[in-house]
């Protein structure tokens, strides 16, 4: 609308619209005669009242850094920290948080257990989730239905947006004595497996037997991989043999030839924000990933969770580095979450189907 650019520089606006259909708005064909003056007077007088209380209050705030909130509040927001689902759902089951669009949260392997008794964990894991999720106020499940816009806190004719929960799995103690596990837990709601320093893929060639069977049958199940903690060696021949997106999570600037291969696969190199970096460093590491493949292959990693107030401060710095930085519109889309979200359903994408 013809106030959006205000909106971009932190200039509060509003949009009044009645309720209804309104197929003919803005359009060649307007006809006069729908329109039904008692509800313009209305609307009109509605305008009128709210800018005479705007025009006599003397004590209207302006908000500090008030573009930055702006642009962080109109982003779609992934939050890929990882907490266990069960107690990320019990926390904020009903809390409708305007920042955070999306969360991964997933399923932890039980210490002690192995086998079938652990697949049966995980199971009952995942079903429980997909069941608290679906009657949550404040959280949706990843792949049902959406409840009003994505994004911003905006309403709908479902109220508020609900915080969209991606469920994966930390680790493949579950599956890795028998890959087939993994079609049973993509369908029954998994959709990425988060892996840390996952050094049994790996042998003195690169990718051993078993990272290649472990990748195949992720692949097949339409998993997407969540991988941190390699060296440059081992991203490399990950991403050599990857037949899906794989998300690379880094705390460096990786090298040229390694960003080329997440180009390659349309992966994605997920920068890393440590607890305490600083927001002006982690910009140039963003710039320089950026000028190498294009912000579409490039997403922004908090260890600070977004629901807490260090994580919103911290990302509200990294916006103001951006913003100087003279991002597009496009290029924080995809920072935010475009890139990921692309990458998993790339991956959530069954291939062998024509």
């Amino acid at each position: 609308s013809d106030h959006t650019h205000f909106l971009y520089n932190g200039v509060p606006a509003f949009m009044v619209s009645t309720d209804g259909a309104h197929f003919k708005t803005n359009r060649v064909g307007d006809v006069i005669g729908l329109i039904k003056p008692e509800i313009l007077k209305k609307s009109g007088d509605f305008v009128m009242a709210a800018a005479e209380v705007l025009s006599t209050e003397p004590k209207i705030p302006i908000l500090a850094r008030r573009k930055e909130t702006f642009y962080w509040r109109y982003e779609t927001v992934v939050d890929h920290g990882t907490p266990a689902l069960d107690a990320f759902i019990e926390t904020n089951k009903d809390v409708q948080n305007p920042d955070v669009d999306t969360q991964l949260a997933v399923v932890d392997e039980k210490a002690g257990l192995d086998g079938d008794a652990l697949r049966l964990e995980v199971l009952k894991g995942l079903i429980a989730g997909k069941e608290t999720l679906a009657a949550s106020k404040g959280l949706s499940f990843y792949g049902a239905p959406a409840q009003g816009p994505m994004g911003g806190g905006m309403l709908g004719p479902s109220g508020p947006a609900k915080t969209m929960v991606i469920t994966g799995l930390r680790g493949i103690a579950s599956i890795r004595d028998d890959l087939r596990w993994a079609e049973v837990f993509s369908k029954q709601g998994a959709a990425f497996i988060a892996l840390e320093q996952p050094g049994f893929l790996f042998g003195e060639k690169g990718l051993s037997d078993e990272g290649k069977r472990v990748m195949q049958a992720l692949a097949k199940a339409n998993l997407l991989l969540i991988v941190k903690g390699l060296n440059d060696a081992h991203a490399k021949a990950l991403l050599e043999n990857a037949t899906k997106p794989v998300v690379l999570l880094t705390a460096g600037l990786p090298g040229e030839d390694i960003l080329g291969l997440v180009k390659n696969t349309n992966s994605v190199a997920g920068m890393v924000l440590g607890k305490e970096d600083d927001a002006a460093s982690y910009v140039k590491k963003i710039d320089a990933a950026k000028k190498a493949v294009g912000a579409e292959y490039i997403a922004i990693v908090t260890e600070n969770s977004l629901w807490e107030s260090a994580g919103k401060e911290q990302m509200i710095n990294v916006l103001n580095e951006l913003l100087k930085a003279r991002y597009e519109n496009e290029e924080l889309a995809n920072l935010f979450s475009g890139a990921f979200m692309r990458a998993l359903n790339r991956a959530r994408t069954d291939l062998s189907r024509p």
